[in-house]
């Protein structure tokens, strides 16, 4: 009776603990609800009070700004090498909320925007960097609270860590250190924690901001990480893309909640390929259906 009694308890906990957080579907924006917004591939979305929500798509080359009650602001971008166009943006950055970061993912270099996407500056390999600073194919891009810019190295694998001001100053996660296999994005959490999601190893990655490693979470129930949104302090939701559904974990590696696709409306989840948390609102990004949909989070 004793060990029948334990067995209830551990099988009870599996089915409520996705209870403690619920999702409720609040808005959608797509080509098909808002004609102007003629996005075919989006690839990144990142939300401020002062840039509203801003889209990269990495089929046109573009991106969009919209306010946060819904409406287009404006689009710009387009395909090309100059100052303000793109070749395969795939990645966005609004964290300080004045300049918009983007990885402009085949130019290999991070464009900085204004809130109004007008350019300001660019961050580019430069021949005189030593090799272990030198960066291709940058796949995400995030800024500290004071600044200092992390670049995802898609050629390496690793992480570069530069200045304010786009000087280098040293990287760490190289794939030769095994730490790493094929990270895929970055976030950044209060108390200078970075978490890189690596799909090929079916981990979380966490380092310190100086790229020491701290913990691999999510072993035992994460396949292909990709996607993910910091949520309050110690909290963040990850999408699987292997099992095409959204996790909410804490950083000590304790699976909250988990939502596959036929719990949120119109299959949302198929397809992800970024995740944002503005306030209490979640935001999935779809490349499938080329949508944006928001979610309100409540804590039961």
């Amino acid at each position: 009776m004793y060990f029948k009694s334990i067995f209830v308890f551990l099988l009870l906990s599996s089915l409520t603990f996705a209870q403690n957080v619920q999702l409720i579907p609040v808005k959608t924006w797509s080509p098909q609800l808002l004609p102007e917004l003629d996005w075919q591939q989006p690839s990144s979305v990142g939300i401020s009070a002062i840039t509203g929500i801003i889209v990269t798509d990495a089929h046109n080359h573009q991106i969009y700004a919209l306010s946060l009650d819904g409406g287009l602001r404006i689009t710009r971008g387009g395909y090309g090498w100059g100052n303000g166009s793109f070749q395969e943006p795939v990645a966005t950055d609004v964290s300080n909320g004045l300049n918009i970061y983007i990885a402009d993912h085949l130019n290999n270099r991070i464009q900085r925007l204004d809130k109004d996407l007008h350019w300001i500056a660019t961050i580019e390999p430069d021949d005189s960097w030593d090799e272990s600073v030198q960066f291709k194919w940058p796949r995400d891009v995030i800024v500290s609270p004071l600044g200092d810019i992390f670049i995802l190295d898609g050629d390496r694998a690793r992480i570069i860590r530069m200045t304010a001001d786009g000087e280098p100053l040293f990287s760490f996660g190289d794939t030769d250190t095994g730490i790493l296999e094929d990270p895929c994005k970055m976030i950044w959490i209060d108390g200078g924690r970075i978490l890189v999601s690596d799909p090929g190893s079916g981990n979380v990655v966490i380092f310190t901001e100086n790229g020491d490693l701290v913990a691999k979470i999510g072993e035992s129930f994460l396949n292909a990480p990709t996607a993910m949104a910091a949520w309050k302090n110690r909290m963040f939701f990850v999408y699987d893309e292997e099992e095409e559904c959204i996790l909410l974990l804490n950083l000590n590696g304790r699976l909250e909640s988990r939502w596959f696709s036929a719990e949120l409306f119109n299959n949302v989840i198929k397809g992800v390929v970024d995740i944002c948390v503005y306030q209490d609102t979640l935001y999935l990004l779809n490349e499938t259906e080329s949508s944006l949909n928001a979610f309100t989070i409540i804590s039961m």
